[in-house]
């Protein structure tokens, strides 16, 4: 390709891809152009991908309901690790629940405890009262008064 044709194609490859003369970037009149070296190496292909994945196989997972919001994981089993049905997955701590629990069962000893002092109060104003109804009937059948005895 030498001669006027060669030219003409150079020429034109210039004008389209836009090329310009090198610059220096030390040269003060080039302004802001900066010029790159061109290294060798291999290209690496780059894929941004978005979505949401789905598993192949899953296991519906529930736990106990409980009125406490936050409960705190004490163990839990390592990630990745395969477990089979019934096996241990996660222990959450439950002293916040064993000492409701355990003001619970105190506070139904106490109502116990109040419910047979209560019990014990009542059977003693029934006895009470069945005393003075067995009294009244005895006064009553003797017109509300001793009799006296005859000397």
């Amino acid at each position: 390709m030498n001669g006027p044709r060669g030219l003409l194609a150079a020429l034109l490859l210039a004008a389209a891809c836009g090329a310009k003369p090198a610059s220096r970037a030390d040269d003060p009149a080039a302004g802001s152009a900066v010029v790159e070296a061109v290294v060798r190496g291999d290209l690496r292909e780059r894929i941004l991908l978005t979505g949401e994945l789905v598993a192949e196989r899953a296991d519906r997972l529930t736990v106990p309901m409980t009125r406490l919001w936050q409960l705190s994981i004490r163990w839990l089993a390592e990630d990745g690790s395969e477990v089979a049905e019934g096996d241990r997955l996660v222990e959450f701590d439950d002293s916040a629940l064993l000492s409701e629990v355990e003001q619970k069962r105190l506070k139904l000893k106490q109502a116990l405890s109040e419910r047979a002092a209560q019990q014990a109060t009542d059977a003693i104003a029934l006895a009470d009262k069945q005393f003075e109804l067995a009294r009244q009937r005895t006064r009553t059948r003797t017109g509300g008064h001793r009799r006296s005895r005859s000397r």
